[in-house]
């Protein structure tokens, strides 16, 4: 890692000593990217340096990372030795002079958000925060497209831009249309506002619906872009074209909705009437292009709801934002798109590869895997299970990867395996996609991505329009979508900083999933990752990975709607074979694990002294599945056979296959079931004729006295005995 440092140091060097111009690094998250550009930018003080990072003030919750504005400022402090940051806060952060204050450079290296960057980029910048443009040169880590381009439609949050209602852009263009035909097509812009006139209805297969989260959910919004969009609307905005008076209103109208939470006050003139004429020009734009028959997608309706619902329509806009590249820009970023780079920055964009890209090894666990798109409780903390017993493996801990919405299920399904095992370490951190990005805050730990990273379509549909607008785009649209959640993949598997350690002591990657379904469609039918039982390494992720099998600590039934049940009938074996001598049909069945074979009184009467038998047993601490089962079972209430039905509810279900063979299976493999030709799981299953069967093999049922488990402690002997 010490040389690609070095040769980072040298890369970002000379291209600040060059001329204008944008230069991209990639080089493997944790190799030093970071901090060989920190060294360069040290080597060049006191020239000004303008640095931007993703965040600069953090969440604020107990225990999380300090924002990367801070870890900046710390990697300056070790490299030059003494204070020579800057750290510049965001406006929402501060009142206006306070704000405007930080602008005076007080120290050669200002540290900035993503988020200034539309504003330190464009050109013509003035006033206050023109003092940033002196920098001699500008280094941005991580991506920053999120920052440079411009989303607008239905808000959800405090910040976010909200568009201009229809039914508003009706009344703004109303006054001004001068004829028939554009009072028409006004008219027809206020029926569409709230419904879907039936003359309209054709317009409908041309509307993209979009999911609450995922596929299987209810449809939260729809959305009308390119062609459709341009001939239900064009019309009424030719009116723009032909009275500047009316694109005069539209601008201002424009700039009085984008803030919908925000007092007027509190966002300067200046920037609402920036971002207007930036929208009303790029609706303009595409006016005149569609006319011409090359349809762009970058302007369009957005709604709540379904395809006819009633609430209003509104315009969304998706656009880049002019950037200004008259000094020396460095991106780092590990797993650079050129694509994405040429589209933002133009041909002149440089990337440059840093460093030899060692393959991270990876260990698949794809039957330990979550469909977050659906409920599986019971699967959720079979993975929980599985989890915890691999704690006393991770000597330095573990962090679990998830979507953040998961993260409530996935520290509930935890908690319940640790009360099913009596664990008393300290559960798993937890953290959700694109967290963690460029800082050190997870190194040493093993890393599971409990689920793969999945971007909702209305990312390729909207987000990406921005660097893609055109129709004829779509292809472009899809490969930028997949690049970008193949790249977060990596990315969080790489939390762990394996390649920052020696084979031999190296924190795991461990993936719930295989790597295949992020794969480019074309490949996945000859991609040999598919087989989990014989992964192989995948020539789709360029050697990024290397894949091998992952050995579970828990027993896992693959697709079983009953994943649980041969870890937990393992668990309590244990007890009863320590504490009994064998594992006797009756105590499963007093335990809720097996389905009753018989109804009668005799047979409640056996069930009735077997639960008081184990119930004793639970007493014992040193049985921990037994005593975990009685604690559970005196938190309940009612009849024993009621309890006994609802004991396990969630977790597991009763074993009614009448062949039993699940817990044959299970008991077989722990070594339970034979002991001196002789089983130690029982059946009073009579063939027919009312003779007894035939002894089976070692490791089969085998007829014999169940008297044992009611027996005092002291008379109890083994059945073989």
């Amino acid at each position: 890692m010490t040389g690609i440092r070095e040769e980072v140091e040298m890369v970002v060097g000379a291209a600040l000593a060059g001329g204008p111009g944008v230069t991209v690094i990639r080089a493997v998250p944790g190799g030093g990217k970071t901090s060989g550009a920190i060294a360069a930018a040290v080597a060049r003080l006191p020239e000004r340096t303008l640095w931007a990072v993703r965040e600069t003030v953090g969440s604020g919750q107990v225990g999380a990372a300090p924002p990367l504005a801070e870890q900046t400022a710390q990697g300056f402090m070790a490299a030059a030795g003494q204070n020579v940051t800057q750290i510049v806060l965001g406006h929402a952060h501060l009142d206006d002079d306070a704000y405007h204050q930080q602008f005076t450079w007080d120290r050669p290296v200002a540290v900035v958000s993503h988020a200034h960057l539309p504003l330190l980029l464009q050109p013509g910048l003035r006033g206050a925060l023109g003092n940033l443009r002196e920098a001699s040169g500008v280094v941005i880590d991580e991506d920053p497209l999120s920052a440079l381009s411009l989303h607008v439609g239905i808000t959800i949050g405090q910040g976010q831009l909200r568009g201009l209602p229809l039914a508003n852009l009706a009344e703004v263009l109303r006054p001004h249309a001068t004829c028939v035909q554009q009072q028409v097509a006004v008219d027809m812009l206020a029926a569409l506002a709230r419904g879907w006139p039936l003359e309209l209805r054709r317009h409908l297969k041309s509307v993209h619906a979009f999911a609450a989260a995922w596929p299987s959910q209810r449809i939260a919004r729809c959305m009308l872009r390119g062609s459709g969009f341009w001939a239900l609307i064009g019309p009424a905005l030719q009116i723009l074209v032909e009275q500047p008076a009316a694109d005069t209103a539209l601008r201002a109208a424009i700039a009085g909705h984008l803030f919908p939470r925000l007092r007027g006050e509190e966002v300067s003139l200046t920037t609402r009437e920036r971002l207007a004429d930036l929208l009303v020009d790029a609706l303009l734009d595409d006016l005149v292009t569609a006319g011409e028959g090359q349809c762009r997608r970058r302007c369009g309706l957005v709604w709540k709801g379904d395809f006819t619902s009633t609430y209003p329509k509104v315009l969304a806009f998706d656009i880049l934002q002019p950037t200004l590249v008259d000094r020396p820009i460095v991106v780092l970023d590990a797993y650079a798109s050129e694509t994405q780079y040429r589209a933002i920055f133009g041909s002149d964009c440089r990337i440059l590869d840093v460093g030899a890209r060692r393959p991270l090894r990876v260990q698949l666990a794809p039957q330990l895997s979550l469909d977050s798109a659906r409920s599986q409780p019971r699967k959720a903390v079979l993975v929980a299970r599985e989890i915890l017993a691999h704690a006393a493996r991770s000597l330095g801990g573990q962090v679990l990867l998830a979507p953040r919405g998961a993260h409530k299920a996935v520290q509930q399904a935890l908690s319940t395996a640790a009360d099913l095992t009596s664990v008393s370490a300290a559960l798993p951190g937890l953290a959700h996609w694109y967290s963690g990005r460029g800082n050190n805050t997870f190194v040493g730990q093993d890393t599971r991505a409990l689920t793969l990273p999945h971007l909702p379509a209305v990312v390729r549909e909207c987000s990406l329009t921005a660097l893609f607008p055109l129709e004829t785009d779509q292809a472009a649209r899809t490969a930028l979508m997949a690049h970008h959640e193949r790249s977060e993949l990596l990315q969080m598997l790489h939390r762990g900083r394996q390649l920052q350690f020696a084979p031999t002591s190296a924190p795991r990657a461990i993936l719930h999933a295989l790597p295949c379904a992020l794969c480019p469609e074309h490949a996945r039918a000859t991609c040999n990752a598919q087989d989990h039982t014989q992964p192989t390494a995948c020539m789709h992720w360029g050697g990024d990975l290397a894949l091998e099998l992952y050995a579970p600590a828990v027993p896992v039934t693959p697709g079983s709607p009953n994943p649980m049940f041969g870890s937990v009938l393992a668990d309590v074996a244990r007890d009863l074979e320590q504490s009994c001598g064998g594992v006797a049909l009756i105590a499963l069945e007093a335990l809720g694990l097996v389905v009753p074979r018989a109804r009668g009184a005799a047979h409640r009467a056996q069930l009735l002294t077997a639960t008081r038998a184990l119930l004793a047993l639970g007493k014992v601490p040193a049985l921990s599945a037994l005593s975990t089962w009685r604690g559970r079972w005196n938190a309940l209430s009612g009849t024993f056979p009621a309890r006994r039905g609802v004991v396990w509810q969630g977790l597991v279900d009763a074993c009614g296959d009448r062949s039993r063979r699940p817990v044959e299976e299970v008991l077989d493999a722990g070594g339970w079931a034979g002991h001196a030709g002789r089983s130690r799981y029982c059946s009073r299953r009579r063939p027919p004729s009312g003779r007894r069967t035939r002894p089976r093999p070692p490791g089969r049922y085998r007829a014999c006295c169940l008297a044992w488990l009611f027996l005092p402690a002291r008379q109890r002997k083994t059945p073989d005995k």
